[in-house]
């Protein structure tokens, strides 16, 4: 029971911590959800906004970066173990309408 109630209090801080992390920054608000398109199965592990703020990412999640109505489909390798959304949408006016969707673990493709 302990274990559970643990278990619980971790995915609930970790939510208030995105929650927390999208509310207080302008520059790159972030989404938790499934992704907009499919096939972004390989696993990063942190993900560099443009604005210097990073967020985890749990291995295997799926992401998908989208900006205005343009989405980006980023695939690794399986070392890469973090990128950088100017490499993305470098332009600097791009920063405030970037989403970053992280998609449930148990999504399959």
């Amino acid at each position: 029971m302990k274990s559970l109630i643990t278990t619980v209090f971790a995915a609930c801080l970790s939510t208030v911590s995105l929650a927390a992390l999208a509310a207080n920054t302008d520059a790159s608000p972030l989404a938790y959800g499934s992704p907009v398109a499919e096939n972004t199965t390989q696993p990063v592990r942190q993900i560099n906004l443009n604005n210097g703020q990073s967020v985890d990412v749990q291995k295997g999640e799926v992401v998908e970066l989208v900006s205005g109505s343009a989405h980006e489909e980023w695939k690794f390798d399986g070392v890469q173990p973090e990128f950088t959304l100017a490499h993305v949408f470098p332009a600097a006016d791009h920063a405030n309408s970037i989403r970053v969707y992280v998609a449930d673990p148990d999504h399959q493709d």
